[in-house]
């Protein structure tokens, strides 16, 4: 009797099942802006082997106030109104052209479907789709699925992107991923707008999470804690992220906590921040490091010495971009000049361009206010930017016949806490500190101002954590407000 009553309800839940994936192909086709029935939709099309569920989910409403204006809020909302009613018949079009000579037409549901196939998929994939207070989908997740996520399920995120503006978050942490749907991230990347890609417990065999770092993309942070990352794939990471690597001007927060990264992985990333000028935070909890990995990392952090190879590269970027400075800088001077009589001549009207978004308003003080040359000097560092380097003439020192950096000042926050670090670190950590505190520092740059160092085999006490606190707590009070800096902040240095 248990048994007929068990088969029953499968059949029961068998039948809603059914039910619910009838209703929602009924309607007719989901375009990708309603994310939530076009995934489930598009990968029942493509046969993939697991359904896929859409839970929505809205983020509570944060409870200080906006920093913008209601104006600014409302001309927002009403552009991205008006885009969404642009990208809507763009979405239309793509399921009426591309997805149709991929997709089988949609027949009855008995004919697409068997009933075993159903009681086979009956364990979906589920994802989470993680929308704002305004409605914009911000975030997509999938946690602790319990088997693999097809290829196909990455594709039909990767179709919805261009329509999700704000989506700039995916998580994919515990177990389901595999070497080739990293491969499908990595090619997602490069065309949205995804800053923070976490996939933290994943542990891919392969461990070839550095194709996520392959293309160039707008990814700034990236969580890779407890993957099973060695020192080859941590080399690998290593090599994307220095200078002039796809993923240099991008990233700017690296977790590795809790992977298996020895003093060679720490050597790797400390060549990359020898060069490295975009890294905040690095994260190396819970590793296999000793005095001589964090060494290979404090040392670019001060002072240390080039080789003249290293100052005739820089030499050679430099000239470089002086040369392709100059071809910016002759059409925008021809562009300056084209603006000028527009915004003179009586009864003109501005056309639009591509290569400035100046407005008339604009143009009109811009005529009464600065020369050509002016004005083509400044388009062409909105075009070019300026001529960074990290070993520019600004943070180069010439000592006796030998040329030495003045280090690394940007990343301002590392964790090599729970490693095999002993008491040669600690004398270190407060060399650089001692060096970065008293030292003039280039524009934007902080210098390290947290480090945490829990659970290493280091003294409970020294002199060198009274000078630790010191140096950090002057440097973060150098960095405060001027209505702040009376306000006595702790500093960010953790041991036990």
């Amino acid at each position: 009797m248990q048994n007929k009553s068990t088969a029953s309800t499968r059949d029961s839940k068998k039948t809603i099942q059914m039910d619910v994936v009838g209703r929602k192909l009924s309607s007719g086709k989901p375009t990708p802006l309603d994310f939530d029935a076009f995934i489930p939709w598009i990968c029942l099309q493509w046969q993939v082997p697991k359904l896929v569920e859409v839970t929505k989910i809205f983020q509570e409403k944060y409870k200080k106030n906006d920093r913008r204006s209601s104006s600014t809020r409302t001309k927002s909302a009403k552009s991205m109104k008006n885009k969404n009613e642009e990208l809507e018949s763009d979405a239309t079009k793509i399921l009426d052209t591309d997805t149709s000579t991929t997709v089988a037409p949609a027949p009855s549901l008995p004919n697409r479907i068997s009933i075993e196939q159903l009681a086979h998929n009956l364990d979906a994939v589920s994802l989470n789709a993680i929308y704002d207070a305004r409605g914009y989908l911000v975030e997509v997740a999938i946690i602790n699925c319990p088997f693999i996520i097809h290829r196909k399920v990455i594709q039909a995120i990767n179709l919805c992107v261009p329509f999700h503006a704000f989506l700039t978050k995916l998580v994919i942490r515990g177990h389901g991923a595999t070497s080739i749907l990293l491969h499908e991230i990595g090619k997602l990347l490069p065309h949205s707008n995804l800053t923070h890609v976490c996939l933290d417990d994943t542990g891919v065999p392969e461990g070839n999470y550095y194709v996520l770092l392959d293309q160039t993309s707008q990814l700034k942070c990236l969580s890779l804690n407890r993957c099973n990352i060695g020192d080859k794939a941590c080399k690998e990471l290593a090599v994307r992220i220095d200078f002039d690597g796809p993923a240099y001007s991008s990233l700017m927060v690296l977790e590795l906590s809790s992977n298996f990264i020895t003093d060679v992985g720490a050597e790797s990333l400390g060549n990359t921040l020898k060069m490295n000028r975009r890294l905040l935070h690095l994260n190396l909890t819970g590793n296999k490091i000793t005095d001589v990995g964090a060494k290979a990392i404090l040392q670019h952090l001060m002072e240390f010495e080039i080789t003249g190879s290293e100052v005739r590269h820089s030499v050679r970027r430099k000239e470089s971009y002086i040369a392709e400075r100059e071809i910016v800088l002759e059409k925008c001077i021809e562009e300056a000049i084209r603006q000028k009589i527009e915004v003179l001549s009586p009864n003109s009207t501005i056309k639009k361009s591509k290569s400035t978004k100046f407005k008339k308003s604009q143009l009109l003080n811009t005529v009464e206010d600065q020369s050509i040359s002016e004005l083509a000097e400044k388009m062409t560092t909105e075009i070019m930017g300026e001529f960074d380097d990290p070993f520019c003439t600004e943070n180069v020192v010439k000592k006796k016949i030998k040329y030495f950096s003045m280090g690394n000042m940007v990343l301002c926050s590392l964790n090599l806490s729970y490693n095999q670090l002993e008491y040669p670190s600690i004398r270190m950590i407060a060399d650089v500190l001692k060096y970065q505190s008293h030292i003039a520092k280039p524009e934007r740059a902080t210098g390290l101002l947290r480090i945490i160092i829990d659970g290493n085999l280091i003294p409970n006490s020294c002199e060198e954590y009274k000078a630790i606190y010191l140096h950090l707590n002057k440097m973060i009070n150098d960095k405060l407000p001027v209505n702040l800096s009376s306000r006595r902040r702790s500093s960010s240095f953790t041991k036990k």
